[in-house]
């Protein structure tokens, strides 16, 4: 599953993201940092689905950020999109969080499915104030989410409480909704902040989920009992 939250303010973006790579069944397989950030431009992009994918089209998305612009680049994403429209490959989706010279800060999406029913394949997305993937919370979460939500006017401190929440609950892949429901948040929450000056990503909390193991988000209260 893995997971994302992303808000848009009117001098920034804010991108929530973990860090877990897995296999169909569940199984991690290896932890790292999910957001590629531009070195020039206020961007970042992350995305689920095939890991190699993802982090191909990332590293894509950045070579076209050398355009000098997030217009530009946006654009030569949407040209893209267009020229691969017709691809065979695994499924995946990206969201770039960007401060844009046209549009000012908001968050973008596109990907090879027609994700969640409601955005066409192949096609840029957006810009929208706020972005999300992940397992569906219970009105108990949020209702505990509640009070933490721009209460500082920031996500910060929502962020792990959030993403704790997320990770208790099984869903399926939403680029490959017929495989079963798995746990599939985990190693760690990422913080990026994009802005006029660029981006930085601070690591907010880790996991303790062994690599080669099947993520066990109550791994820990279970140890504990």
């Amino acid at each position: 599953m893995s997971a994302f939250y992303s808000v848009a303010y009117p001098d920034r973006v804010e991108l929530i993201t973990d860090g877990a790579v897995y296999t169909d069944d569940g199984t991690l397989v290896e932890v790292r940092r999910k957001v590629w950030a531009s070195s020039s431009l206020p961007l970042a992009v992350t995305g689920r689905g095939s890991s190699r994918l993802v982090e191909g089209l990332a590293a894509a998305i950045n070579v076209m950020a050398e355009c000098g612009s997030v217009d530009g680049t946006l654009g030569e994403v949407a040209g893209m999109l267009e020229k691969y429209r017709d691809r065979d490959c695994e499924p995946f989706e990206i969201v770039l969080a960007a401060v844009s010279e046209t549009n000012g800060p908001g968050i973008y999406h596109f990907s090879n499915v027609d994700a969640y029913g409601l955005f066409a394949a192949w096609q840029l997305h957006g810009p929208y104030p706020e972005f999300g993937g992940g397992p569906s919370l219970t009105d108990a979460n949020r209702e505990m989410l509640a009070a933490e939500f721009g209460g500082d006017g920031t996500l910060t401190r929502a962020a792990v409480p959030l993403f704790e929440a997320m990770r208790r609950r099984t869903a399926p892949k939403p680029t490959s909704p017929h495989l079963p429901e798995i746990y599939g948040i985990g190693g760690h929450v990422d913080f990026t902040t994009v802005s006029a000056a660029g981006c930085t990503i601070e690591r907010l909390c880790e996991w303790p989920d062994p690599v080669g193991e099947k993520i066990d988000p109550f791994r820990l209260s279970a140890a504990a009992a």
